[in-house]
């Protein structure tokens, strides 16, 4: 009958039921404010035997506690991560950030702890850093532009370490130069927890020809953003970050077996 409203059907409804009723993900301002710290010290922010900015910047920063920043600097310290000095020249400081290229057993392993987990970074990188580096392209400055090629002129010719450093502090910097507090947050989400599996990507097939792969396609990334070519600064990264998946999925899949014989692959090194 016209004019007649109709109710959503029972199947409908509940489908969405599945959407809204799921795990909650919850953090705890000492566990958000504990990651913030490790994400600054695992992908470079910070590095080791560098001061951490004072108490009073830090809590003014992450608009956090005092009590709140003291446990989580005290949880990294019994890690191992931080150190305090006391006296004139004291402060909170970085005493490791764990950075070391796994074994092939040791990728395997984390490969099989996280399970289907990874496959959802996988989705989620996909799916936001190629949107970053669009939006970047469509926000950017003089003075971004500016700072994406001073780092990519900084990262050439390094260690290993120091290649997997540079290469998350450019995604870090094209997510920031979005300006999207919620991208960003994704990114660094993602790329903390990947972390030690794309180092070791970083050497595949060999160290050299990894970081020539990984500065080619930098650049063609960061160029396309300091052209303010949305489109092409997209597909560009989303490239770059389909020849990573291609190589976690070949692990995934093949298992141990693919890490027990040569590092080389079909593909280049992917850089990650």
């Amino acid at each position: 009958m016209q004019g007649e409203t109709q109710a959503l059907r029972p199947d409908a409804v509940s489908d969405l039921g599945r959407v809204f009723f799921r795990p909650v993900h919850w953090q705890s301002a000492f566990e958000e404010t504990v990651e913030r710290l490790s994400q600054a010290i695992k992908l470079g922010a910070v590095v080791v035997g560098e001061q951490l900015p004072s108490e009073r910047e830090l809590v003014s920063k992450l608009e956090v506690s005092r009590t709140t920043l003291r446990e989580a600097i005290r949880a990294l310290q019994q890690e191992g991560i931080l150190r305090t000095q006391r006296g004139r020249s004291g402060g909170t400081f970085v005493a490791s950030d764990g950075a070391r290229i796994l074994s092939r057993q040791e990728a395997k392993r984390i490969i099989d702890h996280m399970g289907e987990g990874l496959n959802h970074l996988i989705d989620i990188r996909a799916a936001v850093e190629p949107r970053a580096a669009e939006l970047a392209a469509k926000r950017i400055t003089p003075a971004g532009v500016e700072r994406l090629r001073r780092l990519l002129e900084q990262f050439r010719g390094v260690s290993v370490n120091e290649l997997r450093r540079g290469d998350s502090l450019v995604h870090i910097t094209i997510a920031e130069l979005a300006a999207s507090d919620l991208l960003m947050d994704a990114v660094l989400r993602v790329q903390s927890r990947l972390h030690d599996l794309l180092a070791f990507l970083s050497v595949v097939p060999t160290p050299k020809a990894a970081a020539r792969h990984e500065s080619r396609q930098h650049g063609t990334i960061v160029e396309a953003i300091a052209e303010r070519d949305s489109d092409r600064a997209r597909e560009a990264m989303a490239k770059h970050i389909a020849a990573t998946e291609d190589l976690l999925k070949g692990l995934m899949k093949r298992g141990s077996s693919s890490l027990s014989g040569s590092r080389s692959e079909p593909r280049a090194a992917a850089s990650s």
